[in-house]
Order: C-alpha cells, then structure tokens, then sequence
C-alpha cells in the first residue's frame, strides 16, 4: 500500500497529528501481518501465529516521529529477528485513516469519530500506559474491519468419510474429523469467515505539546537573540570604550596642552625674570659706578698727587747731597720729606676708603679687609714685596683679585686706588728709606 505525502507543516504546529502504518511479516509462514493498533500482541491471519510486540517499538517510532516532525518518517526497524516496516505522516487536522479526509472529532476528545467524506468510524481514546510518559495525548483508532469478524459455526463433510464436521471462529485451519481422525484443510472461503484477511490500516496519535522541532527553533531563536544582544552588548561596550577613550585622550591632550602652555608660561617667566636680573643687575652696576667713579678718580688724584710729592723729595735729597749750601735749603728739604709722608697718609686713608666700598658692595666683610692688609703689609718687603704689589695692582686693575670667599673676586672699579697704592709703594719706600738714611 502506497501512502501519499503528507503536506510539510510548520514545526510550531499544536495540536499536530501522526498517520501511523506499522507492518512485518509472519515468522512462521511468511505472511503479511499488520499492526493496526498500538497493542502489544497480533495474530497471524493465515497460520493463526501470536507475535508479541515489543512496546519499546512504539515510544521509538512516536519519538523519532517528534524528532523528524514536520518531515514524514518512511522506515525500517529491526527488533531482534523481527523486521519492521512504519511510516508516520504528520497532519494539522485529525486525518481519516481511510481517505486523508479531517475527522469530526467528539466534544470531549473520547467516544466516536467519524470521517464526513467516506463515513469511516474512528474510536478516540486515551493512549496505552506505555505510551503515556512523554507520548501521545489522545489515540484514534478505526473500529473496521478488525471488529466485523463472524463468529457464526460453519457444517462441513468430511472428505475422508463424508462425515458432518461442525466447524468454529476457534478451530484452526488445519482441523481434525472426530469420525475418522482424517487432518481437514478448511476451505479458504470457510477460513476467511473466521479470520477475514487484514489490510494495513493506520492508526493516529495526537500530541499536544511542543514539538522537538519548535524547541529546537525556540532555541535557535532565543540563542540568535542572546548573540544579537551580545553582540549589541559589545557594540554598546566598544562604542562606551570608544567614547571614554576618546574622553580620556582628550583630556590628556588637554592637560599636556595646560603642561605645555605652564611650562611655556614658566620658561617666559624666568626669561623675564633674567631679563629683569640683568636690567637690574646693568642698573645697579650703572648707579654703583656713578657713586664710584668720584672717588675712584680722587684716589688717582692723590696716588698721583703722592708720586709727585715722592719725586720732589726724591729732587730735594738729591740737591742736598750735590749743594754745599745744603744747611740753606734744609727746612725746604724736611718739608719736602714731610709733604710725600702727608700724601702717603692720604693714600692709606683712600686704601681704607677702596676696601670699605669693596667690603660694602660684595657683602664679605672682614674677609675683604685682612687680604687687602696682608697685600698691603707684604708690598713693603723689598724686591719681592714690591713684586707681588705690581702683581697685584695688575690683578686688581683686571678684577681677578681673589676675596677669600668662594673664589669670587673684587667688583668692578673698586680695586683701582687699590692698585694705584699697590703700584707706588716700592717708590714710597724708596724714598722713605732715603729719609731715614740721611
């Protein structure tokens, strides 16, 4: 028997349908032998041979039917030594057995069910206990032609002895004469009257939850829509990410623009404020020097005045020693000898005066003072004094004298009636030494 394919359904389908044709052969005389009915147990039609059926085959049959749905399932099964042949066609509609056509089902979904099209009586019922678990909700079973057996006796001779033989629905085929023990064949009229020939009919079973198929959609569906949330989620993070990167880079561009520009505005600072040290510094230098050069030029004046005076004595002595009327001129000699004496006085006031400013203006005190005493006492020792007091006078006529302090060194211009005294004290002592000797 051909089946035709059933319509491909929506997996969501609920309640959904299954035609179910299950078939095999008859282990002890080959015959067909249907399975019109989720039973545990069938007959043989020809040789009357019970066949057990394994309840197993049904919950996989419906199991692999709610795996496959909406697609049909055209198989064969082999439990043991038995082979099997099922089809399951999937329907939306409660389909007749007989013509496909959609069954009136009862109001309560138990009692009779009727074709419209062919007339073809279907009884609904609630499944088997094995199948119950997971299986079916409702099973649909067609009440023809398995129930429209004769049970009526049937007289027969005996072709042995001629024998009247009385023959039932529970004799078998292959009988005995109760008259001559003769083995009767029942003629195949007589045995189909009892046993009417089965066709395979289909029986139906009904599922009302979700099917494998719409769980795996469902599924699917809900896994799309957890990785397209996901992938939004990640979107949104990277865009987050993007933006408080951005944020951040901005801001850290903006504080090395503030770093720069402080630094800029701190390296403009200290230009100006060097600008203003040395306009200062020029400034003070200029007024230091205006208050300086008075004094500077009187200490030339008298250092000069001093030499003058030295080289007159120097004169007179000479005259004293060359005249015989050197008594005459006595008096003028002394006062010619007391005058450079007088000037050196002055000079020794304007060295004080040089090493008060120097002391004022470099801030060194004492330090200043007794280098500037020890130079002074050590030019009077002859020859070598008188060669470090012009090494000196040039040191501080080039404003390298050390001051003691740091290695810093006597300011600008006021070493100058330092240098000058330094300079003329070997003529000084000359003639000093020339008074004394006269």
């Amino acid at each position: 028997m051909r089946y035709p394919r059933a319509v491909r359904l929506d997996p969501t389908t609920r309640p959904r349908y299954a035609k179910i044709s299950l078939r095999t052969d008859c282990p002890r005389c080959g015959s067909h032998l249907p399975v019109n009915a989720p039973v545990t147990g069938v007959e043989c039609d020809e040789c009357g041979h019970g066949l057990t059926v394994d309840p197993e085959l049904y919950r996989d049959v419906l199991a692999l039917f709610e795996q496959q749905f909406p697609d049909e399932v055209r198989q064969t099964r082999i439990t043991g030594d038995q082979t099997w042949k099922v089809v399951a066609l999937p329907f939306a509609a409660p389909p007749c057995p007989t013509c496909d056509g959609t069954l009136a089902l009862p109001a309560e979904d138990v009692g009779q069910a009727q074709c419209p099209s062919c007339g073809t009586d279907c009884t609904v019922g609630a499944p088997p206990l094995f199948l119950k678990e997971g299986g079916p909700q409702r099973v649909l079973l067609p009440t023809a032609p398995d129930v429209a057996r004769d049970a009526s006796p049937v007289a027969l001779n005996c072709p042995g002895c001629g024998a009247g033989l009385t023959v039932g629905a529970d004799d078998p085929r292959l009988t005995t004469c109760t008259h001559c023990s003769t083995q009767v064949h029942l003629p195949e009229l007589v045995w189909r009257r009892f046993h009417p020939k089965r066709t395979v009919t289909p029986w139906i079973a009904r599922f009302d939850g979700e099917s494998k198929a719409a769980q795996a959609l469902a599924a699917a569906a809900r896994r799309r829509q957890t990785e397209a949330e996901n992938a939004e989620r990640r979107r949104q993070q990277q865009e987050e990410n993007a933006a408080r990167n951005e944020k951040q880079n901005a801001a850290r561009k903006a504080q090395q623009d503030r770093e720069r520009a402080q630094q800029q505005q701190a390296e403009r600072e200290q230009v100006e404020a060097a600008r203003l040290a040395r306009a200062e510094a020029e400034a003070n230098e200029h007024r230091w020097n205006l208050w300086t050069s008075p004094l500077v030029v009187l200490s030339l004046l008298f250092a000069l005045s001093a030499c003058g005076a030295m080289a007159s004595g120097v004169l007179v002595d000479v005259w004293h020693a060359v005249t015989p009327a050197w008594r005459i001129s006595k008096s003028v000699g002394v006062a010619a000898e007391l005058f450079p004496m007088a000037m050196s006085g002055w000079g020794l006031s304007m060295w004080a005066g040089c090493v008060l400013l120097a002391c004022i203006r470099t801030r060194e005190g004492l330090g200043l003072f007794f280098w500037s005493t020890v130079m002074l006492v050590v030019s009077h020792i002859p020859l070598v004094g008188w060669a470090l007091g012009l090494f000196w006078s040039v040191q501080h006529l080039r404003n390298l004298e050390p001051t003691m302090v740091d290695g810093r060194v006597v300011p600008r211009f006021t070493g100058i009636g330092l240098a000058v005294l330094l300079a003329t004290l070997p003529l000084y002592d000359f003639v000093v030494f020339a008074f004394l000797l006269d």
